[in-house]
């Protein structure tokens, strides 16, 4: 219950941030897809936990040196199943 609570108030962070902040200043993210719709995908594929370290990880490489490029969220491994 608490986890689905934080992967939904995760996901409401995101979605206020799409609306308010990303729209205002347009896409800036070096990556495809942008770093929130990342977010978004590597918490639902992974869970929370790891989805929010792939993030975390994922924010660190988008800066104005990274070079534009496709870079999805990691396919489950069969251990993590």
């Amino acid at each position: 219950m608490l986890k689905n609570f934080l992967i939904n108030f995760l996901r409401m962070i995101i979605k206020c941030y799409k609306l308010g902040i990303s729209s205002l200043y347009g896409p800036r993210c070096r990556f495809l897809p942008t770093c929130s719709d990342y977010a978004e995908e590597a918490i639902r594929i992974h869970g929370l936990f790891r989805g929010i370290v792939l993030t975390i990880s994922r924010l660190a490489r988008c800066n104005v040196l990274a070079k534009q490029r496709v870079d999805p969220v990691p396919r489950k491994r069969n251990h993590e199943v």
